[in-house]
């Protein structure tokens, strides 16, 4: 039972990181896939909690931040279509903000075969959410498509970068 809800989990939580360039799904679907979602993630949460799993308050942390930060990406992406408000943005990073820092102190004291798993760069993803809530209103007013610009050599750019500064390369 655990495996199918994981995997019916993940199939949707998907659909957000491809919804990320594909805006022709609207944000009252990402907020209905989210609803979704979050079904999901408790059904996953208490079976993981009946089956025994290891520190549980750690794995409640870390996967609540993992779908914030999922839905968030691709909200992002439309906040200049006006159809979320930027107070709504600014709650969702501070949400997700709050649930990193929350996974990161917990993961201090997971049990060893959790400490090897956890691959999650905690300062680098608050750091990261901290540049998304300082330039919020750059997401909100940006012109549109401006975050599609790539690298000339077709490598790998920063996104984040990108989306702040409009720029790929920018330090």
């Amino acid at each position: 039972e655990l495996q199918r809800a994981m995997e019916e989990y993940q199939a949707i939580t998907m659909r957000f990181a491809m919804a990320q360039d594909d805006m022709s799904v609207s944000v009252v679907e990402l907020l209905s896939w989210e609803r979704e979602a979050e079904q999901k993630y408790n059904e996953m949460q208490r079976l993981s909690d009946e089956w025994g799993a290891p520190d549980r308050e750690l794995g409640r942390a870390a996967g609540e931040a993992t779908l914030r930060l999922a839905v968030l990406m691709p909200l992002l992406e439309r906040a200049n279509q006006g159809s979320i408000s930027r107070e709504e943005l600014l709650r969702r990073i501070r949400q997700a903000k709050s649930l990193y820092a929350e996974s990161y102190r917990l993961s201090g004291g997971a049990n060893w075969v959790n400490q090897q798993l956890l691959v999650v760069d905690y300062p680098e993803r608050l750091r990261e959410l901290t540049v998304f809530e300082q330039n919020v209103d750059k997401f909100i007013n940006r012109g549109p498509g401006s975050f599609a610009e790539s690298p000339p050599n077709g490598g790998g750019g920063c996104y984040i970068a990108t989306a702040v500064y409009g720029s790929y390369d920018d330090p």
